[in-house]
């Protein structure tokens, strides 16, 4: 798995996603982004996973579950405001819904199969998110 983090300041993240999404790669990936200062003040997140081929998660592993679960809410803990906008082919935004109602995370989550289509739902979440020129 190869990751690519843009940082949209003053209060964006774009991370991109290739390859193959195995957990460990996917718990260092976002201790990264969790242990940056500037995920704080970060209002929105757009995460394209529409590069990744497979994935090994295996979701009947309770402990994989339990580890994904405890890094999503301590993230939240952290940072209570974020918008995330998660896009993807159909099987992996599957795994996105899981691992996010494992967590029963609070933050406003959007799916999509097309980043043009997170980003118009990303502009009418509040006047704060600046919409991409298409």
């Amino acid at each position: 798995m190869e990751f690519t983090l843009t940082w949209e300041e003053p209060w964006g993240l774009h991370v991109h996603v290739r390859g193959v999404l195995n957990p460990e790669e996917f718990f260092a990936g976002t201790t990264t982004v969790t242990q940056d200062a500037r995920f704080n003040d970060l209002r929105y997140v757009i995460l394209n996973y529409l590069d990744v081929e497979a994935h090994t998660f295996d979701l009947q592993d309770a402990g994989a579950l339990a580890q994904a679960n405890a890094m999503l809410l301590g993230a939240a803990t952290t940072n209570t405001q974020l918008v995330t906008v998660i896009v993807a082919r159909p099987e992996m935004l599957e795994l996105a819904r899981t691992m996010v109602a494992a967590s029963n995370l609070r933050w406003r989550i959007g799916y999509f199969e097309s980043e043009l289509k997170g980003f118009d739902w990303l502009s009418a979440q509040s006047l704060v998110f600046r919409q991409r020129r298409r």
